[in-house]
């Protein structure tokens, strides 16, 4: 399961999508785990999350499906505020 995802693309949208496709698999019987997810996540998103990807992974010990799921707006907040000539949301 790997979906990358665009620049530009809306962060919220691409977890709901990855979160989509785990569940459409664990239907036809082939379950993902909690840890594929995160990793998956973290390793789709594109450049524009570097920041978040670094944050994370100093978080690995840590780092649950839920965190990154329930937290992303957090993080884009801190992106838009850290580059505020980006326009990127």
């Amino acid at each position: 399961m790997h979906r990358m995802m665009a620049e530009g693309d809306d962060v919220l949208e691409h977890i709901n999508k990855i979160k989509m496709l785990a569940e459409q698999l664990d239907a036809v019987g082939a379950p993902v785990s909690e840890d594929d997810l995160v990793i998956t996540l973290l390793a789709s998103l594109s450049e524009t999350y570097q920041f978040l990807i670094t944050a994370l992974g100093s978080r690995a010990d840590s780092l649950t499906w839920g965190l990154p799921q329930n937290k992303p707006s957090k993080y884009t907040d801190n992106y838009r505020y850290v580059h505020p000539h980006t326009g990127m949301m």
